[in-house]
């Protein structure tokens, strides 16, 4: 509730704003005009003495006097509205006269569907320690650079579209700015060498690119934001104790396990039933997956998770990674026997081609030497045998490079067998990992022939 605003109480407040806010001059009287419509000379700032070319509805005169005057007025426009939030943040919070006197004195400020539209008089107040604007269509954080002291502020349920303003604020502790809209961190946390509550729900973020500024943060609220991951998002932030994600687009458990590098992670939320679940919640062993993988999780999607709840986790993934590990096992074995099957059959296969490569080696040397004996003959003895010797000859060369080429398949097919076995077994071991990893909510079927028609349907699908 706030106090209120009528009666001697607020004109006091106002006139004390005045005294304050001695920077910044109250706007000109408003004065009715003597036509009853509009705003008259008063209204308008005209100087005294103004000639008579110079009417309620411009200026006669000089075009550049014209735009001179027009700016003018917009900058006492923009004082007097400065000033009127001035006046009502002071009548809101109860200010007193004493209090304005020594502004250092005031230490708190808090304001609710008020509209006060700007921060700027926070620089009034070197002091405040705590700041709260709910619901003042904010449209920017400016106005703290004096407020070193600050250690709490709130800016819920404004328009903010950026995280600015705040460097030099190196004592605050807690930052508030949900339901916003935030569409990325950027640089805007740089200085706050002390944050611990960091609240940033209800907004537009992708993703939590600029956390790694604040390494001592404690607590993290980024739920209703458009998140898909949260990998390496907590890089440098292990003094992380509460983190509340839900309601975003995770669904992986990839996420859980960069969760896991956090050491001092106590409280987990995925789901909240003040913000919502995300697609990850839905997913078979979702908690028992988490539980495993975060042994220090003492609060889980808001409710509070024993040392049996831990025991039970710990048991049902024991068992899945047994079973997958067995499994691997006996994928393991069977490559290898297969790829001594292989080696044996290579092996047979390269003694046959030898055995027939030392055979076609004797005959060419046969060959060689009666060719070799012809040519110290007459070329009229053994002419027909000579003639069958070089046909004879021919085809023995050429039967002696086709097995020294097989020699050469053979070797390359053992070696493309064993690669293929090797490639063939690291893949079902990544899809054991992968089912593991998953909770079980991942499966990997071998294409066979009796489960053709399944296939072809589950490839229209994907």
């Amino acid at each position: 509730s706030q106090p209120a605003r009528g009666g001697g109480e607020a004109s006091r407040h106002r006139m004390v704003a005045d005294q304050f806010a001695v920077a910044s001059p109250p706007p000109p009287p408003l004065v009715a005009s003597a036509g009853g419509g509009g705003l008259g000379r008063a209204d308008r700032g005209w100087p005294p003495g103004a000639p008579a070319a110079m009417s309620d509805e411009g200026l006669v005169g000089d075009e550049d006097d014209e735009l001179a005057f027009e700016e003018r007025r917009r900058e006492r426009d923009n004082e007097g509205d400065r000033d009127r939030a001035l006046r009502e943040m002071l009548a809101a919070n109860g200010i007193r006269e004493d209090e304005m006197r020594k502004p250092e004195t005031v230490t708190h400020i808090e304001m609710v569907l008020d509209e006060c539209c700007s921060m700027k008089g926070m620089r009034y107040f070197p002091n405040l320690r705590s700041i709260i604007l709910i619901n003042q269509a904010l449209t920017k954080i400016e106005g703290l650079d004096t407020c070193v002291t600050l250690e709490k502020l709130m800016l819920n349920e404004n328009m903010l579209e950026k995280v600015e303003g705040l460097s030099g604020c190196s004592k605050l502790k807690k930052l508030y700015l949900c339901a916003n809209s935030i569409r990325e961190l950027g640089n805007g946390l740089s200085g706050l060498a002390e944050l611990e509550v960091f609240w940033v729900a209800e907004n537009l973020l992708t993703s939590l690119a600029g956390l790694e500024l604040v390494p001592t943060l404690t607590e993290l609220n980024a739920s209703r934001n458009h998140l898909t991951s949260i990998v390496r998002a907590f890089e440098r932030n292990s003094k992380l104790c509460t983190v509340n994600v839900s309601d975003n687009r995770i669904c992986s458990f990839r996420d859980v396990l960069e969760l896991s590098r956090l050491p001092h992670l106590t409280e987990l939320d995925f789901s909240d039933p003040d913000w919502g679940e995300n697609p990850l919640c839905l997913l078979c062993n979702y908690q028992t997956y988490i539980l495993f993988h975060l042994p220090n999780l003492a609060v889980l999607d808001r409710m509070r998770v024993s040392k049996e709840d831990h025991q039970v986790a710990e048991a049902a993934f024991a068992r899945k990674r047994l079973y997958y590990n067995m499994r691997a096992k006996v994928l393991r074995r069977h490559a290898a026997d297969v790829n001594r099957a292989a080696l044996a059959l290579h092996e047979d296969r390269v003694a046959e081609i030898r055995t027939e490569l030392e055979t076609v080696t004797r005959s060419l040397k046969r060959v060689d030497g009666f060719a070799e004996a012809k040519a110290h003959n007459p070329p009229e003895s053994l002419w027909t045998e000579g003639k069958a010797s070089d046909s004879e000859a021919a085809e023995l060369r050429k039967r002696f490079g086709e097995c020294q080429a097989e020699l050469a398949d053979q070797l390359c097919l053992l070696e493309t067998l064993g690669a293929a076995v090797n490639e063939e077994c690291d893949s079902c071991l990544k899809s054991f990992q992968t089912e593991l990893m998953s909770g079980g909510n991942i499966r990997f079927e071998q294409r066979l022939p009796e489960k053709e028609a399944w296939a072809q349907q589950v490839e229209e699908l994907v």
